[in-house]
């Protein structure tokens, strides 16, 4: 399989150094090791036998320490002594001088006595190990184990282009360290510049708050909430802002922990960036170990010895020629650097990680990054390569620096470890610590449960208080999901009871998309309409009447804001058809269909039969519809405008007090687009109650009575 000649084998006999020779240097293994090897034997041989005839004069020593054996019955197995024989033996336990002793003593008092065992007072361990184990193990204990060639692509590199390796392991070799430092550089520039990226800051964090969270186009109108609640309550349900809603929530488990673990992410962050720190430090020590065993190899020409201990072929590095030694420490220097290139840049991605959860697939990343030269020598290597490898004896290098019996390099590398790794938390992890906590204040600290909305036409600026749970079973939402049950269910469609089915998509859109002001003006009549089947549930939503089941159960409703829908399918019972029922909120854009009302039997006899004269603030005290009118103004500009409400409850204390006379103070105040005496889509007109203050003689309008208009033929 190898060629003696090209790497020195001893079994050759153009060789230079004899099989003598090469066994020679086993030999160099203290006698405490041969000595203990033979007494493991022998006793491990005693316990078998237990009491069978045992020819204690076969037994010999030799240079390999093999024990001659030859049992004295024929129904002990040889295959079994022979298992045992073969045992590995334990580590040194006596000096020299005893195992010389021991030695001789074996073969003149053994005979007699039958116990071999007795001239083996030492105690030794019961660990099995072999003889190239137990040399390893005395030269840790002394600081002089050699560097064992690990199962990556960046040492097995130095086996191209010898004898051992072969011309097409050599190429392939070649071609994986070419694939391994591509690959590497490139992982590298990915975890560089793909993975770690600037932080969401606080500035973005306060505009997104002031502009986007409090938006009224963007409240959920199932629920009336504001989008800056639903990201705080963490509402799965969100289609947009899901950035800000992750991020609030990656935050708040990082800096405030879940359970009984605070500040659970400074904390793994920390454990992480270490451990990746002590990954990244063994990759070093492997690079500094390789280094000082080659520097430690003689000069010449690159030699491998192949040589015979127990029956198995062994390999050594003998030399190493000056330019291998030079490509092989600038390969070291670029395995150490590729080290040091994806330790601080993963250092930063772990570090700039705010979900939990991420941070540690983060660091099993790039783990996995790391050991792309392992993996690579593991699938693609040839056999004989790995074989080689694996069989190799360690490269012998200088004993390392002991400080009170601890390894100096491990007690350095331990403490830079430590080190780097505060030095990283600090300057990437505590250092925007603050910031984390302040973008997460900023978010969702204060009150959360309003919108704001800008007039295009106006440029006037309005806010609202909107809704601060999602309950469903107190809003829209619940009546919507029990419509897409029903449908989901129901095999006919045209069988809805909770939604209305439309089979023209044109025309369900022009349903979905009309207002109510297009509603009230479209309708031709006003009564109370059989549409209230289908409006019920949203009904029993707005005015909290769980149980009503007709107009008149809903009737002491109609003045609310936002009770539109019942103004527009219960008009008669609400009053719309009534100029004195003291409706306020009665056009058409509140729901009431005011020009088909104004055309009822109802309201045409009731403009007929009022006088065209104010009543005294008494009379108007005793009208049901006064006072109702007064009391929805009020709550109406109340609403509206609430810090203004002092001035309201003036205003309504003067109107109940004066009566009529009080209205020229409502119109200075108001003018003439909120003056009670005209109507407005919104609101009806105090014309009906207050017809001569009102101008009714002068600028006659549908409130007035018909006997204030001025007869043709009647000059001033």
């Amino acid at each position: 399989m190898f060629s003696p000649d090209a790497i020195g084998c001893p079994c050759s006999g153009t060789t230079e150094k004899p099989v003598l020779e090469s066994l020679e240097r086993h030999d160099v293994q203290s006698l405490e090791s041969r000595l203990c090897a033979v007494e493991q034997q022998v006793s491990s041989i005693l316990q078998i036998l237990k009491g069978a005839n045992f020819d204690a004069s076969l037994v010999t020593t030799s240079r390999e320490s093999d024990l001659a054996y030859k049992p004295a019955v024929d129904d002990v197995e040889p295959r079994k002594l022979a298992n045992v024989i073969g045992k590995p033996s334990t580590p040194p336990c006596t000096s020299e001088r005893e195992s010389t002793t021991n030695e001789r003593a074996v073969s003149s008092e053994a005979t007699s006595s039958g116990h071999i065992s007795n001239y083996f007072p030492i105690e030794c361990e019961t660990r099995h190990t072999t003889k190239q184990e137990l040399g390893t193990l005395l030269q840790e204990l002394k600081g002089q184990v050699g560097h064992s060639m690990n199962s990556t692509v960046w040492e097995v590199s130095i086996l191209i282009r010898t004898p051992v390796c072969g011309g097409l392991g050599s190429v392939t070799l070649g071609l994986l360290v070419s694939l391994n430092i591509i690959i590497q550089i490139f992982l590298c520039l990915v975890v560089t510049f793909g993975f770690t990226h600037e932080a969401p800051s606080l500035e973005d964090a306060t505009r997104w708050r002031e502009t986007v969270a409090h938006d009224v186009r963007n409240v959920d109108t199932m629920t009336t909430m504001s989008l800056a609640r639903r990201v705080c309550i963490n509402d799965d349900t969100l289609h947009f802002s899901t950035f800000q809603k992750d991020l609030y929530h990656d935050l708040l488990v990082y800096t405030e922990g879940k359970g009984v673990v605070t500040h659970m992410g400074a904390i793994l962050c920390f454990v992480v960036t270490l451990f990746w720190l002590l990954h990244v430090s063994e990759e070093l020590s492997s690079c500094v170990s390789f280094s000082r065993a080659l520097l430690a190899l003689e000069r010449g020409r690159t030699h491998i010895l192949v040589h015979l201990a127990n029956g198995v072929t062994q390999f050594d590095f003998e030399s190493i020629s000056s330019m291998r030694l030079i490509s092989m420490l600038l390969m070291t220097f670029l395995r150490a650097f590729v080290a040091c290139w994806l330790f601080v840049s993963g250092a930063m991605w772990l570090a700039q990680t705010r979900n939990v959860e991420e941070l540690v697939l983060n660091a099993v990343s790039l783990i996995f990054v790391f050991e792309t030269d392992e993996l690579l020598y593991k699938t693609l290597a040839p056999t004989k390569v790995r074989t080689l490898v694996r069989e190799i004896n360690p490269l012998k290098k200088p004993a390392g620096i002991f400080w009170h019996k601890s390894g100096l390099f491990g007690i350095l590398g331990s403490t830079c470890a430590l080190g780097l790794t505060m030095l990283v938390v600090h300057f990437f992890l505590l250092t925007g610590y603050q910031e984390m906590q302040d973008i997460k204040q900023m978010m969702c600290a204060g009150r959360k449960d309003f919108v704001i909305g800008v007039n295009s036409q106006s440029s006037g600026i309005f806010s609202a208080m909107t809704a601060e749970s999602t309950d469903v079973a107190h809003s829209f939402e619940h009546i919507t999901r029990e419509a897409v049950r029903e449908l989901r269910e129901i095999s006919n469609p045209l069988e809805t009871e909770d939604s209305v089915y439309m089979a023209d998509f044109r025309k369900f859109e022009y349903e979905v998309g009309q207002s109510m002001y297009e509603y009230a003006v479209q309708s031709t009549n006003c009564w109370d309409s059989s549409l209230l089947a289908y409006v019920l549930p949203q009904l029993q939503q707005i005015t909290g009447v769980t149980n009503g089941t007709s107009c008149k159960d809903f009737r002491h409703h109609c003045g609310q804001v936002g009770s539109r829908v019942l103004r527009n399918v219960c008009s008669q019972t609400c009053g719309c058809e009534d100029p004195r029922a003291g409706l306020f909120l009665n056009g058409p854009i509140e729901g009431c269909p005011r020009e088909a009302c104004q055309r009822t039997p109802t309201y045409q006899q009731a403009i007929q039969d009022f006088p065209c004269q104010d009543p005294s603030p008494s009379e108007l005290q005793h009208m049901p519809g006064w006072r109702k009118y007064l009391a929805e103004f009020l709550d109406y500009k109340t609403q509206r405008f609430p810090k203004w409400r002092s001035l309201f409850l003036k205003e309504d204390q003067q109107l109940h007090e004066k009566g009529c006379q009080a209205l020229p103070l409502t119109q200075s105040i108001y003018g003439f687009r909120d003056d009670p005496c005209f109507a407005t889509l919104v609101h009806s007109s105090l014309g009906s109650f207050c017809p001569v203050t009102c101008g009714c003689q002068k600028n006659m309008h549908p409130d007035c009575p018909v006997s204030c208009r001025v007869p043709a033929n009647v000059t001033n």
